[in-house]
């Protein structure tokens, strides 16, 4: 006996994981999930590097969705000077963004307690959803619709960047297809970072996300001597727009009968713009707010085991955004003269990396005094942002 009816807008993985956690605890819960394309998972926007960690205990599909493994990352500065952070096993993995809506679009479809509308897009008014001028009446609204509502919600300032990226066969020139290779300065990115993932022998995917300018910076990449030493392009085969939110979770989560989830609540990391292994952990706690009766209990739960761990990764987002080219050339250097490779090494996490911010910052603290009083500058005007 259906005693609810839950309406999901939006079939991202932030909708479809809702919609998975939902039916799996109970049966008396109708979902009706409203999704403007006809294809899930297109167009593809995001990088789709997770942790493995991430990938099965939160996200939980199968691995034929991964596309390749890695065991770490080079992280170089503006000058050149690298960082190796890595593990002597894969720790993360970048997977096929389709195949992994698909899959979850499957597992949802089994159940005979939901309804998918595909090519449909779905509209708010108060707390009514319209479908091509039909009313569908629900119990609970669930937005999972991506940054276009998160704008709606609050002005995002510089927390919302534009990204691109180009998926390129190559010539393999000396770059290690089991490692990520990030790239900080300038003449890559203001505001954030640019990337290379490996997704086969001979190709990678290419990108960054910057204030501005970003085909420019793009097409520039790809003439830098550092890049030009890995890889020799051969043809673009794919272009992927996108957009990176690193502002924290925008609250309130649940507005009346209304919650918000994944990117149009802003669960991402603000280290990264990764939001996969988050929103699917959101999506866990939502349906159990959904099922127990007791929707606010969703913003409770994310606050008391998500609240300091995105806090953190603000400001040290805020920290590196305000740090001079010659200044992150600085602190790489320190950070190779306290040994931060061994602490990530044996402590590094992708998804949780505020343990890890707070002992490299005490060590910067002792190492390197001036630094370490910039850093908490701008740690502390980073704490204010996120209040």
């Amino acid at each position: 006996m259906i005693d609810k009816t839950v309406i999901i807008l939006g079939g991202g993985p932030a909708g479809l994981q809702v919609a998975r956690r939902v039916l799996e605890k109970t049966e008396k819960v109708r979902i009706v999930l409203v999704e403007e394309h006809t294809n899930v998972g297109l167009p593809q926007h995001c990088t789709s590097l997770v942790s493995l960690r991430g990938l099965k205990e939160d996200i939980i599909v199968s691995e034929r969705v991964v596309l390749n493994y890695f065991k770490g990352a080079y992280i170089y500065s503006p000058s050149g000077y690298l960082i190796v952070a890595e593990r002597n096993d894969n720790v993360a993995a970048v997977i096929k963004r389709p195949d992994l809506e698909q899959e979850l679009l499957e597992n949802v479809s089994r159940s005979q307690n939901v309804d998918i509308i595909l090519g449909k897009k779905g509209r708010m008014r108060g707390n009514i959803v319209w479908v091509n001028g039909k009313r569908i009446s629900g119990n609970i609204v669930v937005d999972a619709r991506g940054i276009s509502v998160l704008r709606k919600r609050r002005n995002l300032g510089n927390s919302v960047l534009p990204a691109l990226q180009y998926d390129i066969q190559i010539e393999n020139l000396g770059l290690e297809t089991d490692h990520v290779y990030i790239f900080l300065g300038s003449r890559f990115s203001t505001g954030f970072f640019a990337w290379i993932v490996p997704l086969t022998e001979d190709t990678v995917r290419i990108g960054l996300a910057s204030r501005g300018n970003v085909k420019k910076r793009l097409d520039s990449m790809l003439k830098e001597d550092l890049v030009k030493g890995l890889i020799k392009p051969i043809k673009v085969e794919k272009v992927l727009g996108g957009a990176v939110y690193t502002g924290g979770t925008v609250y309130p989560l649940v507005e009346e009968t209304t919650a918000y989830i994944g990117d149009s609540a802003g669960q991402t990391k603000p280290t990264t713009g990764g939001g996969l292994v988050y929103l699917s952990r959101a999506a866990k706690y939502l349906a159990e707010a959904i099922v127990g009766g007791d929707l606010k209990m969703y913003e409770r739960l994310w606050k008391k085991n998500m609240n300091r761990e995105i806090k953190i990764q603000r400001t040290l987002r805020v920290f590196l955004n305000n740090l001079q080219d010659k200044q992150l050339d600085r602190l790489f250097k320190t950070l190779k003269e306290i040994d931060v490779e061994d602490i990530l090494r044996r402590e590094g996490d992708m998804d949780f990396q505020s343990q890890i911010v707070k002992k490299v910052g005490l060590k910067i603290l002792y190492k390197d005094p001036i630094l370490a009083a910039l850093l908490l500058k701008h740690l502390l005007g980073g704490f204010v942002a996120t209040i």
